[in-house]
């Protein structure tokens, strides 16, 4: 009786257990089949945030290259702004100069003049000096002694 009872023991509880497998396995299938759509949503949120990649990726190039771009370009504005300056301070530097060596301006003005009055002096000199070349040959000649 001892053992019957404890195999009927046995079995209660093994039916209990199977029971409560039973219940435990009902509410996982439940919860598996109440999941499926967000399960769904979730596979296609994956699919669209991998469509999306590539786009993603040639954008981001995109940008650093455009940044890249900008930094070269904000080199370049600098290095004008400086270059800029210098020829602004050598032409304050020129105008400073030419304000005190204003009593310079008459000569400046007239340097054209200067320079043809200069020019034609050199042909003269030149043309004197071809003369009197001229005039010791013929002199030379005169006198009978030849080069």
């Amino acid at each position: 009786r001892v053992q019957t009872a404890q195999a009927a023991a046995t079995e209660a509880q093994l039916a209990a257990s199977a029971q409560l497998a039973a219940a435990a396995l009902l509410a996982h299938e439940t919860a598996q089949r109440d999941a499926a759509p967000l399960l769904d949503q979730a596979k296609a949120l994956d699919a669209s945030i991998g469509a999306h990649v590539p786009a993603h990726r040639q954008a981001r190039d995109g940008a650093q290259a455009a940044d890249q771009a900008n930094d070269t370009a904000r080199g370049a504005l600098q290095a004008l702004q400086q270059r800029q300056h210098a020829m602004q301070a050598e032409q304050e530097t020129g105008r400073l100069w030419l304000a005190s060596h204003q009593h310079w301006q008459a000569l400046a003005a007239s340097w054209q003049l200067s320079d043809q009055l200069f020019a034609q002096a050199g042909q003269a000199a030149a043309q004197a000096d071809a003369a009197d070349a001229a005039v010791a040959q013929a002199a030379r000649r005169a006198t009978g002694r030849q080069p």
